[in-house]
């Protein structure tokens, strides 16, 4: 599982269809993994998962109901990664904690945080450079957070996104 995490985090770049991605698309992509975050902002997420793709209406996910749930989200959210049988296998086996070959929602719960936490910073980085390429948005009230690497914070104007904050990784030079 971490290896495929990692992975993904390594390619992450071409994970998304950035082009075909509008600034709009990408705001809303933005607040629903920012709502995400919290607990019951995913747990409403999961329920509506279940809701539209448990066919069978039995609580879980089989891998039949799993493809189509992840065929409809890459394609709404122009994810790039492979539709095999053996990504999809592999990407069950990560999730199917318990290996009943179902996923339950704590389990479904547990992979979209950390999904959340790797897919949320890029689309953050993503929005703040289109936005940094237009004029009527300056970066003179960034404030700066402490991480591993330089990230900065652009608050938008409400307007734009409810009080949402955009991260981007800003190079210095030391």
């Amino acid at each position: 599982y971490q290896r495929r995490v990692h992975g993904i985090i390594n390619q992450k770049r071409k994970m998304f269809k950035f082009a075909e991605v509008k600034d709009e698309e990408l705001k809303e992509m933005i607040a629903t993994l920012e709502t995400a975050k919290l607990e019951e902002g995913i747990a409403k997420i999961v329920s509506g998962i279940f809701i539209e793709f448990d066919k069978d209406k039995n609580g879980t996910l089989d891998r039949k109901e799993m493809r189509i749930f992840l065929s409809k989200i890459f394609h709404e959210w122009k994810i790039v990664l492979p539709m095999t049988d053996e990504y999809i296998d592999d990407l069950f086996q990560d999730i199917d904690k318990d290996h009943n070959n179902k996923i339950s929602p704590e389990e479904m719960k547990t992979y979209l945080k950390t999904f959340i936490v790797m897919v949320l910073p890029m689309l953050q980085k993503e929005f703040l450079v289109r936005m940094s390429k237009k004029p009527q948005y300056s970066t003179n009230n960034i404030a700066h957070i402490q991480t591993p690497v330089s990230y900065t914070h652009l608050t938008l104007p409400t307007s734009d996104l409810v009080q949402i904050s955009v991260v981007a990784v800003t190079l210095k030079q030391k």
